[in-house]
């Protein structure tokens, strides 16, 4: 009976740990393909994320600038991927979803992107 009180109180506050979104600086890796189906951000830290990372908000047009600068070739129909550095917010957990077919738990905004290079494994180097 004490573990299962103890495992309530642990969902409890894992619930209660993604009610608020999270403002700060973020890096990983953004993919986009497929047209608008698909934008995918995963932190270079993916622990809590769900394996198809974060639905993508743009709000700073540099971000498609310079997504569009590094991967020339974006409309080939194939998904590309770069290593991203921006400000932003994570937000809440959402039930049903954001995104295309609703098939994300979170959405990220980036509100003023800071770098931008193609994928190289720069989780592990920077």
């Amino acid at each position: 009976m004490r573990w299962f009180s103890l495992f309530c109180v642990l969902f409890m506050l894992v619930g209660c740990a993604n009610n608020e979104p999270t403002t700060g600086t973020f890096r990983g890796y953004y993919t986009a393909g497929g047209g608008f189906e698909y934008q995918s951000f995963v932190p270079c830290d993916p622990s809590g994320t769900s394996i198809n990372g974060y639905w993508v908000k743009d709000n700073d047009p540099a971000f498609s600038e310079g997504f569009s600068r590094v991967v020339p070739q974006r409309n080939n129909g194939k998904s590309h991927t770069v290593y991203v550095r921006f400000e932003g917010t994570l937000s809440p957990y959402k039930k049903n979803g954001y995104g295309h077919m609703n098939i994300y738990d979170h959405e990220i905004t980036v509100e003023k992107l800071l770098e931008i290079e193609l994928a190289n494994n720069q989780c592990q180097t920077k």
